[in-house]
């Protein structure tokens, strides 16, 4: 993880077709702040998405797209764009009331 901090000015990332584990996710969300906008596509090991303890999250786009995921938890006050696709068993999201597309 270490080798994270060279990511410094990544605002865009896309993932597909991959095993993402949350600490990891976590780990680059804490550590790359310029992070705004964050796809994930089918996607495995993220059963509990959980992002609510993350400081400062500079999220403004987030989709999750058919990824394994049972559980979404995410304070995200600067979130514009939230696009979800697939099965969920529990939703707890809190938002800014400008998100413009959910």
């Amino acid at each position: 993880m270490p080798d994270l901090v060279n990511f410094g000015a990544l605002k865009d990332l896309s993932l597909g077709w991959i095993e993402v584990r949350m600490d990891t996710l976590k780990t680059l969300l804490s550590t790359c702040k310029s992070i705004e906008s964050l796809s994930l596509k089918r996607c495995w090991n993220l059963v509990d998405f959980d992002l609510k303890d993350i400081v400062q999250l500079g999220l403004k786009r987030l989709v999750l797209n058919k990824c394994d995921t049972q559980c979404i938890k995410l304070d995200a006050p600067n979130l514009k764009y939230f696009k979800y696709s697939g099965d969920v068993f529990t939703l707890e999201i809190c938002v800014s009331p400008n998100v413009i597309e959910r």
